[in-house]
């Protein structure tokens, strides 16, 4: 489930950082950052892959852009990058800044996940809100 969904559904929160990011959403990730001449900024980006094909869209399995933020990611997505790559994404900015470059090693990788109950939702595991009458 991603973001998208959990927002667009008024799902439950549920998240996690992968361990390592696909070669494809590193490449748009890259391309993103030269197409609009990005430095020294913390920025985050969202992504989703297409499930089936998409007219005017892309085809199946193909990486698309959601969002294109100048400024860091909200909620606890910062602490669980840090969790889940044993480093400081704050110290890397501050560096970045500061350097052109880090000077923090590169820890060890690993996945983190988050998960939170909405508000007014069922404590059953079914994904949905009870508003929406799934549950």
């Amino acid at each position: 489930m991603s973001i998208m969904d959990i927002v667009n559904n008024d799902d439950n929160s549920v998240y996690y950082i992968v361990k390592d990011l696909h070669d494809d959403v590193r490449k748009a990730g890259r391309a993103t950052v030269k197409s609009f001449g990005v430095r020294s900024r913390f920025v985050h980006f969202e992504f989703f892959r297409l499930t089936e094909d998409q007219p005017s869209m892309g085809k199946k399995g193909d990486v698309v852009a959601l969002e294109v933020n100048m400024r860091p990611c909200g909620g606890f997505s910062p602490d669980m990058m840090n969790f889940a790559n044993s480093t400081d994404v704050y110290k890397i900015w501050a560096d970045m800044i500061a350097y052109d470059s880090t000077l923090m090693p590169q820890g060890e990788h690993a996945f983190c996940a988050f998960a939170g109950r909405r508000d007014g939702t069922s404590s059953r595991r079914c994904g949905r809100s009870r508003r929406s009458g799934i549950c």
